[in-house]
């Protein structure tokens, strides 16, 4: 079954995703990374906390709060970055 989108929906997508995008950028910022990478847009939908990234993540039964500190791991490793 195919959804139709009205305008509202895409106004409000993409309020979710120019945010996500923002928190992004200022977890890169916080983490003096030089860049956007994946991990960076994990971080921002994490922190933005009720699209459908964050649903995804508790549907699965993860905790945000390990997914957020292994991201930051895993980043901190990342040379470059």
């Amino acid at each position: 079954m195919r959804h139709e989108y009205t305008g509202t929906e895409h106004l409000l997508l993409a309020a979710r995703a120019k945010k996500v995008l923002e928190l992004s950028l200022r977890e890169s910022l916080r983490l003096k990374s030089g860049e956007i990478a994946v991990g960076h847009l994990l971080l921002g939908v994490l922190r933005e906390g009720e699209g459908l990234g964050a649903w995804v993540i508790a549907d699965h039964g993860l905790d945000p709060d390990a997914v957020r500190r292994a991201v930051e791991e895993e980043l901190g490793r990342t040379p470059g970055v």
